[in-house]
């Protein structure tokens, strides 16, 4: 993963988007399910094998993790998940159309802990209500860190939009290499889950 973090900025150029047809895509109008940040996307491709009944979108910002990730997908014959080069924070209601998405996972997002890179942290005010524009009614999003100020700080801003209702966590089908990783050396995972 390390090699492709240092390729270059992902931040300084940001992917041009545009408004994305699943239905056609998919060729079919099953549930939408989206994960954002999906790294090298084994839980986002675990998930489309697991339930092939849902469509599957992947928002990930660093374009040589999409390319592997399409590949992957192409290569495993799955016809219901694609990833999608794109900076959530700014193309989420652009990409996506309103109340289309019936699920939302954000599993581990970059921490950016330097002051001068808090304002590229996911879980803004504005994203929140990006986010509650494209779910459908009753959606969940799922979210999981583990790093405590990151989930006082999400949790803070959830609670400040007035737009989620929390609820209590359910059990996810699968676990992400990195919480396995950090689950075998006894680290705490945070779990946050609202509905709309």
């Amino acid at each position: 993963m390390g090699r492709f973090r240092h390729l270059a900025n992902p931040f300084q150029n940001a992917p041009e988007v545009k408004e994305q047809d699943f239905k056609a895509i998919f060729g079919n109008d099953h549930p939408l399910v989206l994960e954002i940040g999906i790294g090298f996307g084994r839980f986002f491709i675990a998930m489309a094998q697991k339930f092939p009944n849902n469509n599957f979108i992947g928002i990930e910002i660093r374009n040589p993790f999409v390319k592997i990730i399409n590949e992957k997908i192409e290569k495993l014959g799955l016809k219901n998940a694609l990833a999608i080069h794109a900076n959530a924070n700014f193309s989420l209601t652009k990409i996506i159309n309103k109340k289309s998405i019936a699920e939302v996972y954000i599993l581990f997002p970059d921490p950016w802990i330097k002051r001068k890179h808090l304002k590229r942290r996911l879980v803004h005010l504005p994203f929140i209500k990006d986010l509650y524009k494209v779910c459908r009614r009753g959606t969940k999003v799922h979210i999981k860190t583990d790093e405590d100020f990151m989930h006082a700080d999400i949790s803070a801003k959830f609670k400040s939009a007035k737009l989620f209702k929390k609820i209590r966590n359910p059990k996810l089908p699968f676990i992400t290499t990195r919480e396995k990783k950090y689950l075998g050396k006894g680290k705490k995972i945070w779990q946050l889950t609202y509905q709309k």
